[in-house]
């Protein structure tokens, strides 16, 4: 059982905090819209913010969940699909769940065999543009909080990554958050 002070807080996202989100993630994956629904989601607070996705009834949701706290003792982590984490600093950290609701984005890398697994293990890559061409075709690598969207050739997700140029003809994948990062550390 969790004491009160480390009990986490639960609240649903207000309107002005769903745009900033949805501006924020636009901008960082260069998408067009986010289909992501604002009564459906809510935030776990603690020593950091994570946002979950709710697809039942919000409201019955907060009622079970103040009765698991006030008469049982429990406090869930998260119910629902968690999909990101604000840090303190405002620092957000797509969790993988997230890509379902980025489907409208541009930043979209797509990696082949090898490097497609290298890239699960967490590991960075570097790569000739040449190699990424079609998937940087219609985006310029831009700023240093561009996140991108990473696809093997089947299209199966394989995580986030940033893009660092290394010199006009090669490229860093950069790792943040990949389908390996669960098992090699758990989330």
């Amino acid at each position: 059982m969790q004491d009160s002070e480390r009990r986490l807080k639960f609240e649903e996202v207000n309107y002005q905090e769903y745009r900033e989100l949805i501006e924020k993630l636009s901008l960082m994956f260069n998408c067009n819209s986010i289909n992501l629904e604002q009564q459906r989601l809510f935030k776990l607070e603690a020593d950091y913010t994570t946002y979950c996705y709710f697809e039942g009834d919000l409201a019955y949701f907060k009622e079970v969940y103040e009765i698991l706290y006030s008469k049982l003792g429990l406090n869930p982590y998260c119910t629902g699909i968690p999909i990101l984490i604000k840090r303190v600093d405002n620092v957000i950290i797509p969790l993988i769940p997230l890509e379902k609701f980025l489907r409208n984005c541009k930043n979209i890398i797509r990696l082949k065999g090898k490097i497609a697994e290298k890239f699960t293990y967490g590991k960075e890559i570097n790569l000739d543009k040449e190699n990424i061409a079609d998937s940087l075709s219609t985006n310029k690598i831009n700023k240093s909080k561009s996140l991108y969207l990473v696809y093997d050739e089947g299209d199966i997700f394989l995580g986030f990554a940033t893009i660092k140029n290394l010199d006009k003809n090669k490229v860093k994948i950069i790792p943040v958050r990949d389908i390996g990062w669960y098992l090699r550390k758990g989330g």
